[in-house]
């Protein structure tokens, strides 16, 4: 699809918008781009912001959202209506939504230059994908080098320089999620070096910390079992960090030195599913005896 950047970059030249991804972070992103494209003095007047969580208050009847949208703006400037969180909305709500959309878009009159964008955590569904014309849809998810394109962009803009081994740690580490890889690139603005490796990512991200996720993987590899397990207890990090690092760490032996690592990384992702329905520190040391005996 379509970067959605570019869109807003062209002045939002279609009547409706379909924006949806898992992350929320970059969702806000779409929201921020698409205020800051407005001029100052017209965002109070012309944006329109509602929200179907729920959390502050409940978002305005469909039918009223559209009269908004029906009517020109101050001095024929054009009204941006968002729609944030529709995957929350109620069937009646998604119903009159499509009702409503459908009957605008079949009589959009041409001096009419509003905007609809509609926030979602999920595709449309199929009601409203019939409606929407396929250059209408976009998504914030983002492919592996789709993120290493970002991450890189966002350390140029902080004007320092990231290597390829520090972007590969930094989405491992972060899971790829968007507000924890850009809250870290920010950390590492502020180091105050010009070209960022992979250990300045983990210094930033988990401290120099005596035991650290390195050390232990090699000693894992080595198959020294007791280095493996004292280094393991002193190791204070999320274990999916643990994981993503142990993931990254083989990879970079694998590329260096050669060997097969297959077998490891399939018990990566057993621990993975594991932690994820267990507590504890149980999972990674049955994890460690399961490497050190492949």
């Amino acid at each position: 699809m379509k970067d959605f950047c570019s869109e807003i970059r062209s002045g939002l030249p279609a009547p409706v918008y379909y924006i949806y991804g898992k992350d929320r972070f970059f969702l806000s992103e779409a929201v921020k781009e698409i205020k800051e494209s407005l001029p100052a003095e017209e965002r109070d007047t012309n944006l329109f912001m509602f929200d179907f969580d729920r959390v502050v208050e409940s978002p305005p009847p469909i039918n009223e959202v559209f009269e908004l949208l029906n009517t020109p703006g101050f001095f024929g400037s054009s009204r941006f209506l968002v729609l944030k969180n529709l995957h929350l909305a109620r069937k009646k709500e998604m119903d009159d939504l499509v009702k409503h959309l459908d009957h605008y878009l079949s009589r959009t009159v041409e001096y009419l230059s509003n905007r609809l964008i509609i926030l979602s955590a999920k595709p449309p569904v199929q009601s409203l994908r019939k409606i929407l014309k396929d250059e209408w849809i976009f998504t914030t998810d983002r492919k592996n080098i789709q993120l290493r394109r970002w991450i890189k962009r966002l350390a140029k803009e902080r004007k320092i320089s990231i290597s390829e081994k520090a972007v590969d740690l930094l989405v491992n580490l972060s899971g790829g999620e968007g507000g924890v890889i850009h809250a870290e690139i920010e950390k590492l603005g502020l180091m105050g070096k010009k070209e960022i490796e992979a250990e300045d990512v983990y210094s930033v991200m988990y401290g120099a910390i005596e035991g650290n996720i390195f050390s232990f993987t090699e000693a894992v590899i080595a198959k020294d079992r007791r280095r493996a397990f004292t280094l393991l207890s002193r190791i204070d990090a999320d274990p999916h960090a643990i994981l993503g690092a142990m993931n990254w760490k083989l990879k970079d032996v694998e590329k260096k030195k050669g060997g097969d690592f297959s077998k490891a990384f399939e018990e990566l992702l057993k621990s993975d599913l594991r932690i994820k329905t267990s507590s504890g520190s149980y999972p990674l040391e049955e994890l460690v005896f399961r490497l050190l005996r492949i």
